[in-house]
């Protein structure tokens, strides 16, 4: 490979598995540290009481400050450990929160479409009722013109006197009837004498 030419990029989720892998190997080298610096400070407790049981006075103090200089590194190195395992509980914590943010922010997108989805399908219904209202509305029209147009013609062909005129003649003796009916019920009725 030339040194000038680039190297494929990685995806978000390469990179991530990456830092990971990073991470856990770090982790495991500062546990090994610790373990080993743990056994260095009982080495060195015992190196220092051998030396006072033997009466080495330079030698007891010498462990002593070699089990002082490895407490040191010991507690420096505890609280580097758990400074990295609390920076990744720290970015845990804040995956975790933008997995949820972003969780509400899709559901929040979701409503705000959907709604924007339903105004859109409530206008295209009302759009489309409204369209089919006046089409009808339109065809009622015309079949009300043609109804009208017939009832003009059905009107023209009466007046001319063909087709209502046995109507006319039929009412007329009807009428007829009734009067003298009525005529000869009052003319035949007996006068009653009162009291």
């Amino acid at each position: 490979m030339s040194i000038f030419q680039k190297k494929p990029k990685k995806s978000p989720e390469e990179l991530r598995k990456e830092a990971e892998a990073k991470i856990a190997e770090t982790s495991n080298k500062m546990r090994v540290q610790i373990a080993l610096l743990e056994k260095k400070k009982e080495t060195l407790l015992r190196k220092m009481a051998e030396a006072r049981q033997k009466g080495l006075k330079q030698q007891e103090a010498q462990a002593r400050t070699l089990l002082q200089q490895t407490m040191k590194s010991l507690q420096r190195q505890n609280g580097m450990f758990l400074q990295l395992e609390l920076a990744v509980e720290s970015r845990d914590l804040v995956r975790m929160n933008a997995e949820f943010y972003d969780c509400i922010g899709n559901l929040a997108d979701d409503i705000l479409n959907t709604s924007v989805e339903n105004k859109e399908s409530k206008t295209k219904r009302v759009n489309e009722k409204y369209k089919r209202a006046i089409f009808e509305s339109n065809n009622q029209k015309e079949q009300m013109d043609r109804f009208l147009a017939e009832g003009d013609a059905a009107s023209a062909i009466g007046m001319e006197g063909s087709t209502y005129a046995e109507f006319d003649e039929e009412i007329d003796a009807m009428l007829d009837d009734m009067q003298f009916s009525t005529a000869d019920y009052v003319n035949n009725t007996p006068n009653k004498t009162r009291f």
